[in-house]
């Protein structure tokens, strides 16, 4: 007990906790078990009390971060040790955090040297009413057109560091077609040369 309440002395976040209070609102303060090597998070409407069904706890503003007591805890209750002292919770108002999934490995795979072009949703350079072949609405960032050839349409695609998604056709040979916002702004970009990546599994 004593090593939780040292360790709680310098383990202080820069961001200040929100209160603990019986009646006071959605409690998002994130516990750092270190003891258990896991991290969780206090439950919405959680209590802190002073004993096991005794008053609830005035913690006041948390200065540091929570650390779990397991040698005090049960199936029941959670102690945990707070710059402001000791305190009890029932154990079903803190949750494992679930740990966020691992990003899957993309794989890159060049389609070669392409001639950029660019476009718009006005009628001379597109369909005008904005609907990809793909069937989805075009959007500035996001669309490209690509000859079936070397890419289905929903295919992601970087071009330039930028990644794209292959949502429109009506381009030949090695182009991309690149939509931009304004029949101007396609004018003035012109035509260019970039290589092309595909981003393999990615649809």
């Amino acid at each position: 007990m004593i090593r939780a309440l040292m360790a709680c002395a310098v383990m202080v976040l820069s961001i200040p906790a929100p209160a603990f209070a019986s009646t006071g609102p959605s409690i998002e303060k994130i516990i750092s078990g270190t003891a258990r090597e896991e991290r969780y998070i206090i439950r919405e409407g959680a209590e802190i009390y002073d004993r096991k069904d005794g008053p609830v706890h005035d913690h006041g503003h948390i200065r540091g971060t929570v650390e779990i007591i397991p040698a005090l805890s049960d199936t029941d209750w959670t102690v945990i040790a707070t710059c402001d002292g000791i305190g009890y919770m029932h154990s079903a108002d803190l949750a494992a955090e679930e740990p966020a999934p691992p990003e899957p490995e993309r794989k890159l795979r060049s389609l070669g040297t392409f001639r950029l072009t660019y476009y718009d949703p006005h009628p001379c350079c597109g369909s005008g009413n904005g609907i990809t072949a793909s069937g989805r609405r075009a959007e500035v960032g996001r669309t490209v057109a690509i000859s079936k050839k070397y890419a289905p349409l929903g295919a992601h695609v970087i071009i330039n560091g930028h990644e794209y998604v292959v949502d429109d056709r009506g381009v030949t040979g090695r182009t991309v077609d690149i939509l931009v916002s304004t029949h101007k702004e396609a004018k003035k970009k012109g035509v260019g040369r970039a290589e092309v990546y595909l981003v393999e599994g990615m649809r």
